[in-house]
């Protein structure tokens, strides 16, 4: 049945609108290429509603296309604009924690005053006395030959460590001669008197033995 110019009109206007609507919001090719051909498309014939018919079919169908090709290709934008809108960011760059030389600040470095080294200079010890060094010469020999040791010096040296024999150069109290010969029971020999006693009963060990052999030969003979 032919269709009069005044219903073809109002089949027309929606497709006017539906073809403007998705020029306007396509987002791809493939969408506006199928909305263009449905406009295109000029019915004729006893079959133009038909046709207008699969018209809208079709450009329901492009329409469909466009807003999913809108939706495909605007996606990754508005989830840019909302990644920024939320407050995220992209991750930084490592930062480099490499530990380099640490300068401290003027004000931390000091210095020690000046203080004068304190040197620690301890007296000299107190002379022995005469009873210290015999009982260090008795704890030598025994107290059975000590009696012998001490008239043997008694008699020499008064038991006098820095007692010297003007004549004969006898120094000491075992008035060794010379008296360097007692350096070989100490380098002090001179000023320590159990230095001196320690080479006195080496002397006398070699020579006579006991200090009572030595003491029977100084009564016989005078010296020792």
């Amino acid at each position: 049945m032919p269709v009069s110019n005044h219903h073809r009109h109002a089949h027309a206007q929606p497709r006017h609108h539906a073809g403007h609507h998705a020029r306007h919001h396509a987002g791809g090719p493939g969408g506006l290429s199928a909305v263009r051909q449905v406009l295109l498309r000029k019915p004729s014939g006893r079959h133009s509603h038909s046709a207008k018919g699969a018209d809208v079919g079709a450009l329901g169908a492009g329409v469909v296309a466009v807003s999913l090709s809108i939706g495909l290709v605007g996606a990754p934008a508005a989830m840019a604009v909302t990644g920024s809108l939320a407050g995220t960011s992209a991750p930084s760059a490592p930062t480099d924690r490499t530990a380099g030389p640490v300068t401290a600040p003027a004000d931390a470095v000091w210095t020690l005053p000046d203080t004068d080294v304190l040197q620690v200079v301890m007296p000299p010890a107190p002379p022995l006395t005469t009873a210290a060094i015999k009982q260090y010469a008795a704890s030598l020999v025994g107290s059975g030959q000590f009696g012998c040791l001490d008239r043997l010096w008694s008699r020499e040296s008064h038991w006098d460590p820095a007692a010297r024999n003007v004549s004969s150069g006898a120094f000491g109290i075992p008035q060794s001669l010379p008296g360097s010969k007692m350096a070989t029971a100490g380098a002090d020999w001179q000023t320590n008197p159990l230095t001196q006693v320690r080479w006195g009963i080496s002397y006398i060990r070699s020579a006579y033995g006991t200090p009572c052999a030595a003491w029977a030969h100084s009564q016989a003979a005078g010296w020792y």
